[in-house]
């Protein structure tokens, strides 16, 4: 039973104020209003309460005599009841029943009871001292003494709110993700009550419309959302299904909305319940310390070394900004067990020590690449369902490669080749194709290689990849033993900047300067790693491809001796008539060996070396026949690591002066064809290594671009002449003879006169050079002696002795008669 309170009724005694008959008095008695928790009483929407009014006109007699019934509330609510014409009836924010009439025997003293109930969407107004007013008018229209207030404290409440409306589960804290698990919306309806505190706005008593109610539905945003009520009206619980709610950028709000049966048909709660729903995202997953090189979205890094770092960011996907709750995120690297990394409350940057992976060396010892991601987001008021990769939007993976051995360090000495022969104990890289040194000048060298970059991987380390580099050793053969000079990507002019970039993979030459003429040197080459390992270069079908099997020792990519060229190299070639010198041969534009023809005798090449350091052991002409157009053909160098299949000879040279070497190519050499073209480079050898020279190699260091060329032409059909004097008789009109002769080959020639008795006289030419070859008429005698004077007439004697150039035997030694007559 609800409490009720008792009222005093106050009446109002009316006394006669007119000619006619009056309304003498109008008694009120209202309906108790309900009392809530908070102890105030309201009348309640939808709930029946019944007011009794009660008037005195001594002049009825009958029911006729009576007008109208009129209630009155503080906030507009009211009711006229016509009396005799119902339907004429009016009200306002109430509804009520016909009033009964209790004393229809007696119209004087008229007795109505009115049920009211009071409409949802009446106004709300909070307990306070207020008057309801009765008023009832006669068929004479009397007014006067004819209302009756009643006077009470109370209030009235034509809304609903929901108390404990509470969310459970993982929304419990208004916060989802939306892979959520599922979770009820739960809540008591009561009524609202203006100026009351949730608490009291429970009821203290029952029956009432809510508790009727048998329609009740969850909204969300204002949408319907389909699920049914597992619990009654006024105790809700709506299940609300996993995954079922999506993210948004904005909260979303539920309300209850119940259908009643005093209008309007569906009450809406005052309060409502938010809930957020949205993914958390990773932004970003870098990695930091630990060494190696950080290049996102790849790094390098070695197992040995420790204190890599990992950082995490994340955000809101929707809603964005710093994490709520401190939240712990799962990062695997494909293998278990996991690691975490924790972002604090209001954070979105958490750092941790990355798990180093347990690399099992492989028969290759290749970097391993790692790819890293987030599996899982757990621990902050988006909850935990974000479990998966596939749950969870991220970055691509960045990858570690990660390297199993200790980094050397940078430019150091390398181990083990101090003092011993360069790839000591190594085989060598002989693939011409892969790695050549070429060109060679006085004082540099250049070594051409095949990138790494462009093997593969496997076969070379894949830590080399973009960041790795070259790494060249030299030093001079003599003496034995000296230190290894190291030029790499921090020696002036090799780095970034540089002419020779050793810092880039795909380099694939450098040239080594500063060097000294004339001087032999040993040579060898490494890669070198991210982490500065130096590692090898893959020696094919040597079934060897790990940097690891050298581990303290760099395998050479290649490696040698070299020896520079003389400052100054040149050559010139005669056939005892004409003689070409350097100037004569092309060291640049097209090449033209007709432009030297040389008569098919013994031919002799003088090579002239000038150089700052030694000079060579000995000097060589590679001669071979030209490709038939006189324009050079293939190249002649013949150094170490390379073969040529062109057919060539290696002709001798016999050092005739300090800087002076002679060749002779005899006439019936292979290659010395009439109308053929030959060509020829020159070979200097010093402690058995070979260096090459052309005509411009000491400008461009390249042996093959412009060869020493000439042809061979038919020679010129004559008949060596016998030893004689031309004019041998001597007289006014023929005063001067000509001492003429044939020379074999080169040779120093003494001419002498002698008198009868055998004294010399004169010296027409005194070891004089001569080519051989050729039919040689000496310039004039007139007859004179030492001192330019006139000789007697008489017999005198011409004596032709002549030697040899090339060894000093004497190939002509003659006498012929001259007479003076004159």
């Amino acid at each position: 039973m609800k409490k009720r309170i008792i009222f005093i009724l106050v009446s109002l005694l009316l006394p006669a104020a007119s000619l006619h008959a009056a309304i003498s008095s109008v008694t009120l008695t209202p309906a108790p209003p309900t009392t809530l928790s908070n102890g105030n009483s309201y009348y309640l929407a939808g709930v029946p309460y019944t007011f009794r009014v009660q008037a005195v006109d001594t002049a009825a007699t009958g029911i006729a005599d009576w007008t109208t019934i009129q209630i009155t509330f503080p906030s507009g609510e009211n009711i006229l009841y016509n009396i005799n014409t119902p339907a004429s009836t009016t009200t306002s924010g109430v509804i009520f029943d016909a009033p009964a009439v209790n004393n229809t025997s007696v119209y004087t003293n008229i007795d109505f009871i009115i049920t009211v109930r009071f409409r949802w969407d009446s106004a709300d107004y909070p307990a306070a001292s207020r008057n309801v007013t009765a008023t009832v008018v006669n068929v004479n229209g009397a007014t006067a003494f004819d209302d009756a207030i009643a006077t009470f404290s109370f209030g009235k409440s034509s809304s609903i709110r929901v108390v404990n409306f509470a969310q459970s589960g993982v929304a419990a804290d208004g916060y989802i993700n939306g892979y959520h698990s599922a979770f009820n919306v739960t809540g008591t309806i009561v009524y609202n009550v203006t100026g009351a505190t949730a608490a009291d706005t429970v009821e203290s008593k029952a029956p009432d419309e809510i508790d009727v109610a048998t329609d009740i539905a969850l909204y969300r945003n204002g949408t319907l959302v389909a699920i049914n009520n597992t619990g009654n009206v006024e105790n809700f619980t709506f299940a609300i299904t996993a995954a079922s709610i999506p993210v948004s950028a904005t909260a979303y709000t539920w309300d209850v909305r119940v259908s009643m049966d005093t209008g309007p048909a569906t009450e809406i709660t005052t309060n409502t319940l938010s809930l957020v729903c949205d993914n958390i995202i990773i932004t970003g997953i870098t990695f930091s310390g630990g060494g190696g090189i950080t290049t996102p979205p790849t790094y390098y890094r070695s197992v040995n070394v420790p204190n890599t770092l990992v950082t995490i960011q994340a955000t809101k996907q929707l809603t964005g900004g710093n994490m709520i709750g401190t939240t712990t995120i799962t990062v695997s690297d494909g293998t278990l067990p996991t690691f975490t990394v924790t972002i604090p409350d209001n954070g979105n940057t958490g750092t941790a020590n990355i798990k180093y992976p347990a690399l099992a060396q492989t028969p290759d010892g290749r970097t391993t690449p790692i790819s890293y991601q987030v599996t899982a987001v757990s621990g902050s008021v988006f909850d935990s369902e974000q479990d998966t990769a596939g749950e969870i939007t991220q970055v691509a993976s960045p990858a570690i490669l990660w390297d199993r051995n200790d980094p050397p360090g940078r430019n150091g000495p390398p181990p083990n080749y101090h003092g011993d022969p360069p790839g000591s104990g190594e085989t060598p890289f002989t693939d011409a194709a892969s790695f050549t040194v070429n060109p060679v000048t006085a004082t540099s060298f250049t070594l051409n290689w095949q990138p790494l970059t462009a093997l593969g991987d496997p076969p070379y380390d894949g830590d080399f990849g973009t960041f790795g580099s070259y790494r060249i050793y030299y030093r001079a053969s003599d003496p034995p033993g000296g230190i290894w000079t190291i030029v790499d990507q921090s020696t002036p002019g090799y780095g970034t900047t540089g002419t020779y970039n050793l810092n880039d993979p795909t380099r694939t030459t450098a040239t080594i300067t500063g060097l000294v003429p004339l001087t032999q040197y040993d040579y060898f080459m490494t890669a070198v790693d991210v982490f500065g390992q130096e590692v090898e270069h893959p020696i094919p079908n040597s079934g060897n491809n790990s940097d690891a099997l050298y581990a303290g020792a760099p395998t050479p990519m290649g490696y040698g001796q070299i020896t520079t060229n003389p400052t100054e190299i040149s050559a010139s070639v005669t056939d005892g008539i004409t003689e070409y010198a350097i100037s004569r041969f092309e060291t640049s534009g097209p090449i033209d060996a007709s432009a030297r023809p040389l008569r098919k005798t013994s031919i002799r090449v003088r090579v002239y070396i000038v150089s700052a350091g030694d000079q060579p052991d000995s000097v060589n002409v590679i001669l071979a026949q030209d490709n038939g157009t006189g324009s050079a053909g293939s190249d002649l160098y013949i150094g170490p690591g390379l073969t040529t299949t062109i057919t060539y000879d290696r002709i001798a040279c016999s050092k005739i002066a300090p800087n002076t070497w002679d060749a002779y190519i005899p006439s019936g050499n292979r290659f010395l064809i009439e109308g053929q073209f030959c060509r020829f480079i020159i070979e200097s050898i010093r402690s058995g290594t070979e260096t090459y020279s052309d005509t411009n190699s000491t400008s461009d260091g390249d042996p093959n671009n412009y060869e020493y060329t000439f042809m061979v032409q038919t020679p010129t059909t004559f008949k060596p002449w016998p030893t004689r004097v031309l004019n041998n008789v001597l007289t006014d009109k023929n005063p001067v003879c000509y001492p003429s002769y044939y020379l074999s080959d080169d040779a120093y020639v003494t001419i002498t006169a002698y008198d009868i008795k055998g004294r010399p006289v004169a010296t027409l030419i005194d070891n004089g050079f001569r080519k051989g070859g050729q039919n040689i008429k000496e310039g004039g005698w007139s007859g004179k002696n030492k001192a330019r004077k006139k000789l007697g007439v008489g017999l005198y004697y011409i004596r032709f002795e002549a030697k040899r150039a090339r060894d000093g035997k004497i190939i002509l030694n003659e006498t012929e008669k001259v007479v003076i007559a004159k």
